[in-house]
């Protein structure tokens, strides 16, 4: 997204270097096929013991790695496996992050030898959305019925509707390409009310949500953002951070990562939950892809 300016005298020694300079922060950037990337998807079936109305999940894993040589999986509850597309079965409700690890051949570039997914089991869905239903045509400006987006800098760039790979995702800037300028977002994401009041206290309650940053070459990557929380009022200067993080220049391009934070101290309450982009200057831009609220009683 973001190109530096180049002195028009260098042109002629680096034209061959003008393309990748111009597209350190292009959206159309594909990771090479030429490397190791881990990856798979999984199937849960739910059974029921007719007896004691006991649950218990099972969990196909299949494997969808790219020029892996080995596996190694962690399923999170004591149990690993090295098999290419293992079956898990999980005898109690909860949460449990799966993790592959594969080996590559030598001499690849881009690998991405580790992939991990938290899996909640058991689980009653509060409230959820993923950014694909009821879009307008003017879909840069569209917003989930309830939600809140709010340019607290007051510069004129706010989160805003896109779309990759058929999946809706809300973005945020760092830096204005247009203007080759550096940014300092203070920008809020805030969904609507959700409802926790008669959720039981000792019950389980998790904000899952996914997230990624866009540019190309890697030290653009360093978003920062937190997830903040306010009981009962939408005003920011009630909201409290839960959790912050800022990529790194290993976090992947275009992909999403899957976070969680827990929000059990709030059962009971109604909250407000914001994602906010900030403290973080002259980068490109986050998204975010999935929004979850849940519990397990």
């Amino acid at each position: 997204m973001q190109t530096k300016k180049i002195n028009p005298i260098a042109l002629s020694v680096l034209a061959g270097l003008t393309f990748l300079v111009f597209a350190c922060r292009d959206d159309g950037f594909d990771i090479p096929q030429a490397s190791t990337q881990a990856d798979f998807d999984y199937l849960v079936e739910v059974f029921i013991d007719e007896d004691t109305g006991q649950e218990s999940f099972g969990v196909q894993l299949t494997n969808k790695s790219i020029q892996a040589q080995s596996y190694q999986w962690d399923f999170g509850n004591g149990e690993t496996s090295t098999e290419e597309n293992p079956y898990v079965l999980f005898t109690s409700s909860g949460q449990f992050t799966i993790k592959l690890e594969v080996t590559a051949p030598t001499q690849l570039y881009y690998n991405n030898l580790s992939k991990s997914v938290t899996l909640t089991l058991g689980k009653q869905v509060i409230y959820a959305e993923d950014f694909m239903g009821g879009v307008p045509d003017n879909e840069e400006y569209w917003l989930p019925e309830g939600w809140q987006a709010i340019d607290n800098d007051g510069d004129g760039f706010n989160w805003y509707f896109g779309v990759r790979n058929g999946l809706g995702q809300m973005r945020s800037q760092s830096y204005d390409s247009s203007e080759d300028a550096a940014l300092n977002p203070d920008n809020w994401l805030m969904l609507p009310e959700v409802d926790l009041s008669s959720v039981s206290e000792g019950a389980v309650v998790t904000f899952r949500y996914t997230v990624g940053v866009t540019a190309t070459t890697p030290r653009y990557r360093k978003e920062h953002y937190g997830i903040f929380v306010s009981a009962g009022s939408d005003a920011l200067e009630n909201f409290s951070l839960l959790f912050e993080e800022t990529f790194t220049e290993d976090t992947p391009q275009w992909t999403a990562l899957e976070r969680t934070v827990d929000l059990s101290e709030y059962a009971g309450q109604n909250v407000y939950i914001a994602i906010r982009h900030y403290g973080v200057t002259d980068m490109d831009r986050m998204f975010v892809e999935e929004i979850e609220v849940f519990k397990i009683e």
